[in-house]
């Protein structure tokens, strides 16, 4: 199990999908960092070499992505931005409310799904009688 910035990526997976596995990495950056890297895409993670996994840090730092501790500090202190100012996101996000126009007449639960109220049902078979 190869060690890329602190994370443990799964040594048998290709390395553009172990990528994956670092926070703020998804597909797209990482068949951007595996291509500038010079990577081959066939190559499994526990395959890679020191220099190839320096390689690969040296392109994230050099892109200066968001990863990882600096990514949930940067996406937190958004939050807290939104929220001290009082606007709507933020105000929606304290009370952990749906906050990017999902209906409200659902009750979401914290995974944001949630079933209809009834009273929504009831509203429908009356107004089809």
């Amino acid at each position: 199990m190869p060690r890329i910035l602190g994370v443990d990526v799964p040594g048998d997976k290709r390395v553009e999908f172990s990528l994956r596995y670092v926070y703020g990495i998804g597909p797209t950056r990482a068949q951007q960092v595996v291509a500038e890297a010079e990577i081959p895409t066939e190559l499994r993670a526990k395959d890679l070499t020191d220099q190839q996994i320096n390689r690969i840090i040296g392109v994230i730092q050099r892109n200066r992505f968001l990863i990882e501790g600096d990514l949930r500090r940067d996406i937190q202190q958004n939050l807290k931005r939104l929220q001290s100012i009082n606007c709507y996101r933020g105000i929606r996000h304290r009370k952990g409310l749906p906050v990017r126009c999902q209906l409200a007449m659902y009750k979401q639960n914290r995974y944001g799904h949630g079933a209809m109220h009834m009273s929504y049902h009831h509203c429908q078979i009356r107004s089809l009688r």
